[in-house]
Order: structure tokens, then sequence, then C-alpha cells
């Protein structure tokens, strides 16, 4: 742990979020009495109102109108057995750590408790630990807390439940089949060979057949569907799927990824990539789709990277670059 830190905590008094211990709590050899109280902080800090991780610092003597004294420990506290003995009683496990942290030469240890689920309480009687009593940190004291604050935590762990659970995945662009959050991508470059490039740039048909088949037919269909097969090839259509995975709305709902820019390597979205040609020269209904496309997902280069941002709501939506 940075000193620095540690020194921020040593400048603070005891609140709600920490308290300094200047011996070790009693462990080998120790009854359920003594062992108790180590199980009631533990419980106070994880239910106090607070909205930063928690620090009991042992080892430490607290200061009254100075800086806190690291003091030191003889041993610590053996970490996996520690878990082990607050999570079997608890009424759900719970996170938590300690630490030997090394300070001007000397050890202390720190038991670090970050903001978790609430209310967390023993579901057994064990030495002046209480069953199913919810102990909370007020202040510098650990105390039971009384049926509105309980009330409240459970108001909100509700609140907490009801936030969207959004995944994103890559998708098969084809069958919208979700691919997980990893893919390989190859491409295909194509060239046109002499034959081609002369069909590319041939004349428009002139003939009085042509004349008659003009309201019918795509005079450049071929050449057309040439060059969109050649500028097409080198495109990769690269889909995702955003899932809700809560029965709770997500409203507003923004996805932006970023990407590094190459020589080699450019991002289209769906209103700049190439149009299939049509094969009559008669507006269809595919031709007038494609005038009026409006793409959900905005390419713009920025510099050395590629931002792809697409804004949706609902609980399902897909997309493409």
């Amino acid at each position: 742990m940075d000193k620095d830190f540690i020194d921020s905590l040593l400048y603070r008094a005891e609140n709600q979020s920490l308290d300094f211990k200047r011996d070790q709590y009693a462990w080998s050899h120790a009854d359920n009495s003594t062992k108790s109280k180590l199980l009631k902080d533990i419980l106070a800090f994880i239910n106090s109102w607070r909205e930063e991780d928690a620090f009991i610092l042992i080892g430490v003597e607290e200061g009254q109108t100075q800086l806190s004294k690291v003091v030191g420990v003889k041993e610590h506290l053996p970490d996996a057995d520690l878990h082990q003995f607050v999570n079997s009683k608890t009424n759900h496990s719970v996170k938590f750590t300690y630490e030997a942290v090394d300070y001007e030469s000397l050890q202390f240890g720190i038991i670090r408790i970050p903001v978790q689920e609430r209310p967390v309480y023993s579901i057994k009687v064990f030495g002046d630990v209480k069953k199913n009593e919810v102990y909370v940190r007020r202040g510098s004291s650990c105390a039971e807390a009384d049926p509105l604050e309980i009330s409240r935590m459970g108001l909100e762990r509700w609140k907490s439940q009801q936030t969207p659970q959004l995944e994103l995945q890559i998708a098969d662009v084809s069958t919208r089949r979700a691919l997980g959050i990893s893919l390989e991508l190859e491409c295909k470059n194509l060239y046109a060979s002499p034959q081609v490039t002369d069909w590319l740039h041939q004349p428009l048909r002139t003939d009085i057949f042509s004349t008659l088949n003009y309201s019918f037919e795509n005079p450049r269909y071929h050449s057309e569907m040439v060059q969109y097969l050649l500028d097409s090839a080198p495109l990769c259509p690269l889909g995702f799927t955003l899932t809700n995975q809560s029965d709770f709305l997500a409203k507003n709902v923004a996805i932006e990824i970023t990407s590094n820019t190459d020589k080699n390597i450019f991002s289209l979205d769906a209103e700049s990539c190439p149009v299939r040609p049509d094969r009559s020269s008669v507006p269809t209904l595919r031709s007038i789709l494609n005038s009026n496309n409006h793409s959900l997902l905005q390419v713009t280069p920025h510099g050395d990277q590629w931002t792809h941002l697409a804004n949706i709501s609902g609980q399902v939506a897909f997309f493409i670059i």
C-alpha cells in the first residue's frame, strides 16, 4: 500500500470508515467471546453508511490531537482463516482483505473493507455477536441498527438491482448470432484484369435495342456490379449485439468504440459503404431504402484514431461497422 495513502489515514480521526487498534486482535487460542470482537467490527464497517473503502489499522495508536502513531504488531492474522471465520457465520459472503504493511521499520496490519451489499449479519450466536442482529458503525463506535436503518439498507439494495445489466458482444452480421468478445477477420483484395478494366469504362449502349429497353434495364448494370464487387471485397462487416440481461429498461444508451487508424485499415458506416447496383433502371424498393438509409452508427476519424458512436435505446440493439 502506498506510503502517502497510509500517511493520509494516520492524519484522519476515527469515523464510520476508519478505526485504529493499538493491539492485534486475539486469534490463536482465543475463545469465542474474544474473537467475536473482530467479527462485530467487520460487520459494523460493512453495514456503515459510507461511499468509500473502510480501514481498520491494527498496530496503530490513535493520536488525540496529532498524527496517529504506528507501534507495530508482532504477528498477523491469517488471511485465509480470517475469511473462513467470518463467511461461515454471515448471511452471505462478504469481501475484505487483510494486509501486512511495512512502515518505517515497523509492521502493522490493515483490514480493508469495500462498499458492498447490505445488510450483513451473523446467522448464529457467536460470543458477544447476536443472531440476526445488524451492527453498524456510528462515528467511532459500534452500535445496533434500528429498524429504519435496516429498511433503508434493503431499499438501497433494491434500487441497485434495478440497474440494467448490459452485455456487449461481437456478432455475425448475417445471422446476428453472438460470437463472444474476440474475433479474427480476413479481408479480400480483388484487382481488375485488363478485360474487366475495359468493361468498367465501356460506353453506354446507344443502338435501337438499348433505347427500347432503357426504361427496363440498367445499361451499366454489369460494369457497376464489377465495380461494386471490387469496392466491397476488402470490407469486413463487423456486427455487435448489445443485450440487456436485467428486467429493467435501459434508456438513452450510447456505445462508443475507439480504434487506432492504419494506412491499410479504415472504418465505414452504412451510409459510406458501396451500394449494390440494380439490374433494372426503374427504381426498386431496395434502391429507395438505400437512398433513404440513415446509419445507426457514426464513424468519425480523429487524428490517429477512429471513433464509432451509436446512440440507442431499448433492451436489445444491433449495429454494424
